[in-house]
């Protein structure tokens, strides 16, 4: 690789190269080079005394241990458009939900300007009931978040029609994320997991008075971690997710 001077009278000259992931060991076998020593030398045909000197610079490969994390620890239930049987299912979109799952890994940081990826076979996402369980997906796309930050983020989408077992997603369920870092700090293959449910929460309905005059605003709040489908972003519901009614009418 090419030494170039750092400035125009600096004399100092340097370069960069990347560390290889693999290296051929004594008996030409491809060995890991996490735990190695890495060292440079360096031969000064001609130093201070007239003199051939060798100087050296060492450093130990290593590699860091990997950790994968859902975004919330509770979803809602996704639903499907005849799960709301008392409104207008028009108004009511079928409610799939949005799992973010989020991956640190210095290892794969390996540009510190460019947006890097993580190989998408290394993140399963599972559906687990009991003993039973079922794949949602292998293929969701691991970005780095912002340049030089080793955390990569995917969102994954799961709709009221998957199963396991031929039975839809229910209340009680586990939703899993499982990512396999290869090499984790001690040079070994390791298995990262982090787990989530699937339940039903109770909503509520406020008014912001008890009585209003005729002509005034009324305010409605809907409380209810049902219909928060996804967590990263504004939700909205039109007003035929309320049953309206009056003894005057």
């Amino acid at each position: 690789f090419l030494l170039a001077e750092t400035d125009v009278s600096s004399g100092i000259f340097s370069g960069t190269f990347q560390i290889p992931e693999n290296y051929c060991d004594s008996s030409n076998t491809s060995q890991s080079t996490t735990g190695l020593d890495l060292t440079a030398d360096y031969t000064d045909f001609r130093d201070a005394s007239g003199n051939e000197l060798e100087v050296g610079a060492g450093a130990t490969i290593t590699a860091n241990s990997g950790s994968v994390s859902l975004d919330r620890q509770v979803y809602p239930v996704p639903w499907e458009l005849t799960d709301f049987k008392d409104h207008a299912d028009a108004d009511v979109a079928a409610g799939s939900i949005v799992v973010t799952v989020q991956v640190s890994d210095e290892d794969y940081n390996t540009s510190p300007v460019g947006e890097d990826t993580i190989p998408t076979a290394q993140l399963v996402l599972k559906a687990y009931r009991g003993s039973y369980s079922a794949v949602i997906t292998t293929s969701a796309d691991l970005v780095e978040t912002t340049a030089d930050s080793g955390v990569f983020e995917t969102e994954v989408t799961i709709a009221a029609t998957t199963t396991i077992n031929g039975t839809v997603l229910k209340q009680g369920d586990i939703i899993t994320a499982e990512y396999t870092d290869p090499t984790d700090a001690s040079g070994n293959s390791y298995l990262n997991t982090d787990s989530s449910t699937l339940d039903l929460r109770t909503g509520s309905l406020l008014s912001d008075k008890s009585v209003y005059v005729a002509g005034s605003d009324a305010i409605l709040s809907i409380v209810d971690a049902d219909l928060n489908l996804d967590s990263g972003t504004v939700e909205s519901y039109t007003l035929n997710l309320v049953n309206w009614d009056s003894d005057a009418a």
